[in-house]
């Protein structure tokens, strides 16, 4: 949950940029890391990114002034924590090993009922 958390914390600080509550003249290297793990996963729209290369690296990375999340990317924002946890692979795996002890668990109280009679 830490890289939602920060996922998030950083989506919002990009909209505050945009929406003029904090100036901002460039980003981190960390922070363009970031931007381009979130580019990748399509939060992010990436003509409101400009990247500045040298030496097949970046460098530095500063808004265009578009409106930087994509509509996956606001949608990610306003997941509640719930929703977040369904589609994790450890929700699911966790739901269908229950599932499973549950039916296991069935399947042996009625064999032990039939026998019992």
């Amino acid at each position: 949950m830490g890289d939602r958390k920060r996922n998030i914390d950083f989506m919002k600080d990009l909209l505050s940029i945009y929406n003029g509550q904090e100036n901002k003249s460039g980003f981190r290297k960390e922070q363009i890391s970031l931007i381009q793990e979130l580019l990748a996963l399509d939060y992010l729209n990436d003509s409101s990114f400009s990247f500045n290369k040298g030496g097949g690296e970046i460098w530095a990375c500063a808004m265009t002034g578009e409106y930087p999340l994509t509509a996956k990317g606001r949608e990610y924002i306003e997941m509640g924590w719930y929703r977040s946890l369904q589609q994790s692979g450890k929700y699911q795996l966790a739901r269908d090993i229950a599932a499973f002890i549950g039916a296991a668990i069935g399947i042996i109280i009625s064999i032990i009922n039939i026998i019992s009679k």
